[in-house]
């Protein structure tokens, strides 16, 4: 591996800290965003499927595992793939929390 002289070293230096500043700033907005969504499950799944991805989608015939479908985005994410006609397995750590969601999957 070639050194690169001192000077060209320190830009270098300069240029990465610049580019991890970057990643770090859109990663804490990326997190901002997706807590933001996880604090209102059912609106950020009805703003998604009521714009008619539900109607582009059609998944029937397909399976479709989802974790953590008792609460949060997981329940969001199984109600939306239950509408795009999925079969829909639900797996979480509350079992009335399950039962709740997989009721309201097979509607």
């Amino acid at each position: 591996v070639a050194m690169l002289p001192r000077a060209r070293r320190g830009a270098q230096r300069r240029q990465n800290r610049a580019t991890a500043r970057r990643a770090r700033d859109t990663w804490d907005t990326s997190r901002a965003q997706l807590l933001r969504a996880a604090t209102l499950p059912s609106m950020a799944s009805e703003a998604c499927w009521a714009a008619g991805a539900a109607a582009a989608l059609d998944l029937a015939g397909r399976f479709a595992v989802v974790t953590g479908a008792n609460r949060g985005i997981g329940k969001g994410v199984a109600l939306g793939l239950g509408e795009a006609k999925a079969t829909v397995f639900v797996t979480g750590r509350n079992r009335t929390g399950l039962e709740s969601t997989a009721e309201l999957v097979t509607r």
